[in-house]
C-alpha cells in the first residue's frame, strides 16, 4: 500500500498547478469571478447588497485576504443566487501498514478492501 497517496481532490489542484491552469481560487477571488460571471458591475452587485459600491469592493477584498465572515460570504451567495458550500476534506488517505496493524475504522477497512481480497469481504460484511 502507498503511504502518503493523495486524494483525487488533492491530485487535481496539484495538476492545477503544475499546469498553471485552472488555479485553485480565481485570481481575484470567489466573490469577484461570480459577480463578474453575472455581468454585474461593482455598483450593481453593491444595489443587489444593500451596500454602497466601496463597501461591495471591500468585501471582495476582505474574501481575498480571508478576512469575510461565513455569514457575509451566505449573505454574498444569496445576493448571486449561489449556494455557498462548506466543509472539510481530508489532505490525505488514511495510512496504515496492514502488515503491522489491522484496520480499525470503518474508512480504513475501506482504504484496506481496495487493496486486499480479506477485507473487501470484511466490508461487505458489515453491510
Amino acid at each position: 500500500m502507498r503511504k502518503f497517496q493523495k486524494t483525487d481532490i488533492q491530485l487535481v489542484d496539484w495538476l492545477a498547478r503544475q499546469l498553471e491552469y485552472p488555479p485553485a481560487v480565481p485570481r481575484r477571488g470567489w466573490i469577484q469571478h461570480a459577480r463578474a460571471g453575472r455581468h454585474l458591475s461593482t455598483r450593481a452587485f453593491a444595489k443587489r447588497m444593500g451596500v454602497a459600491p466601496s463597501s461591495a469592493h471591500e468585501l471582495e477584498q476582505r474574501e481575498w485576504s480571508g478576512s469575510i465572515t461565513l455569514k457575509k460570504l451566505a449573505q454574498v451567495a444569496q445576493v448571486l443566487d449561489l449556494d455557498l458550500v462548506y466543509g472539510f476534506v481530508p489532505q490525505l488517505q488514511p495510512y496504515f501498514d496492514l502488515d503491522a496493524k489491522q484496520p480499525e475504522t470503518l474508512e480504513e477497512l475501506f482504504w484496506a478492501s481496495l487493496e486486499d481480497d480479506q477485507y473487501r469481504k470484511k466490508l461487505f460484511d458489515k453491510f
